[in-house]
């Protein structure tokens, strides 16, 4: 199956109402040259800022990381969507030999390419999961999970 989506939990506290906008933009900060940032334990601004939202590593699952997309200079719940991905997702460049350098490289960009494209997609779906709370309490979004296989595939 290739790379695709799941809920990974559907009761995660997320901003209050009323959302500002402009966190599309931030979702559109997710490359493949910076998709890899999304791993590790705790750290902000991962990738470009934009709009006034970030995305930030928060506490590490047992099985990987936690990105969640957060808004800047806000106090309490700042989440408007959230994604993990399990470390196998976490790729580096494979030893090359001149030649298969090329196709090697060109496997790696691919996978790369898709990674970020289906993170993309789970903040997305994430963000559009938000269900405003009671006046004044957090509202809630839907987590999603990075499950499948590459589609490109290094030999």
């Amino acid at each position: 199956m290739p790379l695709s989506i799941r809920v990974r939990s559907d009761t995660m506290d997320a901003i209050p109402a009323p959302v500002p906008a402009g966190y599309q933009s931030v979702i559109k900060n997710v490359t493949p040259q910076n998709v890899t940032n999304l791993f590790g334990d705790q750290k902000s601004h991962v990738v470009p800022d934009a709009g006034g939202w970030r995305i930030d590593r928060q506490n590490p699952m047992t099985d990987g990381s936690n990105a969640q997309i957060q808004r800047n200079v806000v106090k309490g719940k700042s989440t408007i969507g959230c994604v993990v991905l399990p470390d196998r997702y976490n790729i580096a460049m494979p030893p090359t030999t001149p030649a298969t350098k090329a196709k090697v490289e060109a496997e790696h960009k691919a996978r790369l390419s898709e990674l970020a494209k289906i993170v993309r997609h789970a903040l997305t779906q994430s963000v559009a999961s938000y269900q405003a709370g009671a006046q004044g309490k957090p509202g809630h979004v839907t987590g999603y999970q990075i499950i499948g296989e590459f589609s490109a595939k290094l030999k």
